[in-house]
């Protein structure tokens, strides 16, 4: 089915997630500027607090690059998803309620919407996935409470099946773009482009959403 298929989406190379110590940072000003940060994590996972209680985990994928195309092989990315579940409740600690959004691309996108869908810590709570070219299918379904924003290159069939099949799921908006010539992971800063840009009104609420949050800074 197609949880068997797309259940091993794997990079090459498996190097584990870094511990993570959770950076002081600002909130990041637009969806580009989001994918920008992420594509530029040097490993698996890295935690920053951009306000009280508040925390995104970037997610590039288990070896902290990322590709422009996932490949179908055989695997399990399961010890990646405890890896990230350990690095966030490291860089939560002493933060009673914290609240975290996960950013992940390819794999970490992938693996982000399946800790989203079954991580059961008491250290934090999940608002927001924010994921690039991540077919996530075959994750169980998201709680209604955390919502889930894709974005997905119209020349990736991969990417695609996902987006068709989620169709429809009331917790998620989806941005289908056209990243022309654009490779590697340029691709995914430029659909954070694009969705700055676009006008549609559910995704100007669903970045809205976002920003009062906490997660993306405000317009001046």
């Amino acid at each position: 089915g197609l949880r068997d298929v797309a259940g091993g989406l794997l990079e090459d190379g498996e190097a584990p997630a870094e511990p993570a110590a959770a950076e002081e940072s600002s909130a990041p000003g637009s969806v580009a500027e989001l994918m920008t940060q992420l594509t530029d994590t040097a490993h698996g996972v890295a935690v920053r607090r951009v306000g009280a209680g508040r925390y995104i985990a970037y997610l590039p994928g288990p070896d902290g690059v990322t590709p422009g195309r996932l490949r179908l092989v055989g695997g399990d990315a399961t010890p990646y998803a405890d890896q990230v579940v350990q690095a966030i409740e490291r860089a939560v600690d002493g933060d009673q309620g914290a609240h975290v959004m996960l950013v992940g691309a390819a794999q970490g996108g992938v693996t982000a919407a399946e800790v989203a869908a079954s991580a059961h810590s008491s250290a934090f709570v999940v608002d927001q996935v924010v994921t690039a070219g991540a077919p996530s299918a075959h994750v169980p379904r998201i709680p209604e409470t955390t919502r889930v924003l894709s974005l997905e290159d119209r020349s990736d069939p991969v990417a695609l099946l996902g987006s068709l099949i989620n169709a429809g799921a009331s917790n998620r908006v989806t941005v289908v773009f056209d990243a022309d010539r654009t490779t590697g992971p340029g691709v995914y800063v430029a659909g954070g482009r694009a969705a700055d840009r676009a006008g549609h009104p559910e995704l100007r609420a669903e970045i809205a959403r976002i920003q009062e949050l906490g997660y993306l800074a405000a317009p001046a």
